[in-house]
């Protein structure tokens, strides 16, 4: 995640290429996913832009900072379930057979 953070709309094509080949290159997936892009750098250059307007040139630092610990936090439960897949199955043990010893 922190790679694709530092580099940004450059891993845009990877993502699209990817997003194509498990879809089969469906037209109306490869739209919907470019419009999502599209959508989120619309919505962070308008929060920004509110964020300069009220709280000075710092605030897109601030925002970014906010934004990215959202997006942490967002991931902390699939953390979880990853944790619990790891862990081996508890099964329990079988009864020990009790053998009769002849005298």
């Amino acid at each position: 995640m922190l790679g694709i953070g530092f580099v940004g709309v450059t891993m845009n094509p990877a993502m699209i290429s990817r997003v194509q080949r498990i879809a089969n290159a469906r037209p109306l997936v490869n739209t919907i996913h470019s419009s999502f892009i599209t959508l989120g750098v619309v919505i962070g250059f308008w929060i920004g832009g509110i964020g300069i307007n009220h709280y000075g040139l710092t605030a897109p630092l601030w925002l970014g900072a906010v934004l990215a610990a959202l997006a942490l936090a967002a991931l902390l439960p699939g953390l979880g379930q990853l944790r619990r897949a790891d862990k081996p199955a508890e099964t329990p043990l079988p009864a020990p057979e009790h053998q009769v010893e002849s005298a």
